[in-house]
């Protein structure tokens, strides 16, 4: 009799990791954020329309994470799910981010260079 784990053990597992790791998603990106601006123009943080596009860049960051588990629990499911996948996701994910991060956050700073209040 073959022992067989219920269908979404594994999924359940894999979501519950990658929840544990969007804390540190977070952590790192929202650093990068604040310290990206303090560099780029301080300033920023008095203008609304930055922050608004703080909040829906967060959410839109937040919603894109769903990517790391999704792959990992498809790839689970046809069991070719490598062991360094996790971390290699999660790495290029943050680099990602913030990399984006570093383009909005300039194209608001050079925007304000421009048209100074």
């Amino acid at each position: 009799m073959m022992n067989k784990k219920p269908i979404g053990t594994d999924f359940k597992a894999i979501f519950l990791a990658w929840e544990k790791l969007r804390m540190l998603y977070v952590a790192l990106v929202g650093i990068a954020v604040l310290v990206l601006t303090f560099l780029v123009e301080p300033d920023l943080f008095k203008d609304y329309k930055f922050l608004i596009g703080v909040a829906e860049g967060a959410v839109i960051a937040n919603i894109a994470f769903f990517a790391g588990p999704i792959v990992e629990s498809y790839l689970t499911w046809l069991g070719n799910c490598p062991r360094w996948y996790r971390k290699a996701a999660m790495i290029g994910g943050i680099v990602f981010t913030i990399l984006l991060a570093m383009l909005v956050i300039g194209a608001f700073g050079f925007s304000a260079a421009l048209n100074p209040s």
